[in-house]
């Protein structure tokens, strides 16, 4: 990793001021060990050369609705010389292995298990990659294997623990079989064979006439990368009907434009574009120290943000520097796909990014008081906030005090499928590093949300179980400052009034 995290944490003997998520609050508790994280209050920059050349900060461009352009600028692929007859990219071993070798998101042992599978099949291995049928695209979910002969083989079927494979006999029971997965593929959001038609029986006539072609050996072949960039083209035109926009009034964003500053900043990690706003408190004073109030989600925040400011203005709120993390304005900040690759799936990289680049860098343009700043995350934030507090000991710098996790989805199959889903039930084994959990928690949730994704549960605990067995969990290993809070409320319908709650002087 590019920063240099606390390998081994013993918690130390420590008096912290907590906001209270809007209190203030003095605790003593004492601890028989002793680190220097605990202690230091100095936030440590480690961004790399390129990331810090990347950062820029200018006015609010929110007024400007940049994602206008990117909208427009969404085209169809792929080129008319595919619309004709059935292509496919084929990959040789030599492929396979370097696209492991060079993916960054995959995990290492993962990778490892892979290369050992893929190097055991000797140099005569080929796959495909995905298909044009007609100029419609297919990814590789539904590929037959190379060379196939018409003969038995395996699909891979939607279940509710991820992919699983299902065998066949011949090619008719082969077409039975995709008849019958075709429609589970449509009710999986995560996992779409095709961009390019949501026809069910458009997409079986188009398999049917693949699997014939590779038994035909009657199919041309794409150079290696083509299926990634038509893939890429299509799923933007796909996306194309999504709304980019971020959720503001742009009457308040007029009024209130003179107190946020928009940063822009890359993280290599992630390589991610983020659009950060950062809007001051009312009477702001460059020196004085504030806490800092750090959104997730920045898409549907900004009115949140301005009725934060107003209530801060009235006097009934404490004063906090509002951070609001959102995505480069080319990328949709509301499609659950996008927002579950930072908040549910690289949850570590993304707490990197906030931990030791965003916030650091944010110190060196305001007064930042740490020990009463605050991490919220809602839903997929609520899943990712909850893995920031667990993992908050593995960093020296500590930029937060406490932690709102509101309504996590625990249960999205976004989350799930990852291999930190089986670890979250246990707090990722903080208090098996650490003694006791010396900053605040506040959990929230709208009492009548489980109604509204129950079709999605598979199995699992709602999101109303899964807050209260995680309150039972707090409790169990001592930790005093926590605190859960119900509102009469659908899923996110409560968000804003909770934030008011969270800022309100008690």
């Amino acid at each position: 990793m590019k920063i240099n995290k606390i390998a081994i944490v013993m918690v130390a003997a420590m008096t912290i001021t907590l906001c209270g998520c809007g209190n203030t609050a003095n605790e003593q508790q004492t601890k028989s060990d002793s680190t220097d994280w605990q202690e230091k209050k100095q936030l440590v920059n480690h961004m790399t050369q390129p990331e810090l050349e990347s950062v820029s900060v200018g006015p609010l461009e929110l007024l400007n609705e940049p994602w206008e352009q990117y909208q427009k600028d969404i085209t169809r692929h792929p080129s008319e010389e595919y619309h004709d007859g059935v292509f496919l990219e084929i990959w040789s071993l030599e492929d396979n292995i370097r696209y492991i070798r060079e993916n960054k998101e995959m995990d290492e042992n993962y990778k490892k298990q892979c290369l050992d599978v893929l190097e055991s099949y000797g140099n005569e291995y080929h796959s495909i990659e995905g298909a044009i049928v007609d100029g419609r695209y297919y990814s590789k979910e539904l590929m037959p294997i190379y060379g196939y002969d018409g003969k038995k083989g395996t699909l891979l079927e939607p279940a509710t623990d991820g992919l699983r494979e299902k065998e066949y006999q011949d090619f008719e029971e082969c077409k039975r079989l995709i008849s019958d997965i075709l429609p589970l593929y449509q009710n999986m959001d995560y996992c779409t064979i095709s961009y390019s038609t949501n026809d069910v029986n458009q997409q079986y006539r188009d398999l049917v006439k693949l699997y014939d072609a590779v038994i035909q050996n009657a199919y041309q072949t794409l150079p290696v990368g083509t299926i990634g960039q038509v893939g890429d083209a299509y799923w933007k035109d796909y996306s194309g009907w999504k709304d980019y926009s971020w959720d503001y009034d742009r009457e308040l964003a007029k009024e209130l434009q003179a107190e946020v500053k928009e940063y822009h900043l890359y993280d290599e990690e992630l390589n991610r574009k983020f659009v950060v706003q950062v809007m001051t408190p009312p009477g702001y004073d460059e020196n004085k120290e504030y806490p800092a109030f750090v959104l997730t989600d920045g898409v549907w925040h900004f009115n949140d943000m301005a009725a934060m400011y107003k209530k801060m203005n009235e006097g009934t709120a404490t004063s906090y520097l509002m951070v609001n993390i959102g995505y480069d304005y080319c990328v949709c900040g509301s499609d659950n796909a996008e927002r579950s690759r930072e908040l549910c799936v690289r949850q570590e990289e993304f707490l990197d990014f906030i931990t030791d680049n965003l916030l650091p860098r944010l110190a060196e343009d305001y007064h930042i008081s740490c020990s009463e700043s605050v991490l919220f995350g809602h839903s997929q934030g609520g899943v990712f906030t909850h893995y920031a507090a667990f993992h908050s000991d593995q960093y020296e710098n500590q930029p937060f005090g406490c932690y709102i996790i509101g309504s996590p989805t625990f249960w999205t199959p976004y989350f799930t499928q990852t291999e930190n889903a089986k670890k979250y039930n246990t707090e990722y084994g903080y208090f098996e590093r650490n003694k006791a959990f010396n900053k605040k928690i506040l959990l929230t949730g709208g009492t009548l949300e489980d109604e509204d994704f129950v079709e999605f549960y598979n199995g699992n605990e709602t999101t109303l179980e899964g807050l209260a067995h995680l309150k039972e969990r707090l409790e169990k290993n001592g930790v005093a400052d926590c605190e859960i809070t119900y509102y009469e409320s659908h899923h996110s319908e409560y968000v804003g009034k909770m934030l008011l709650d969270a800022i309100s002087k008690k």
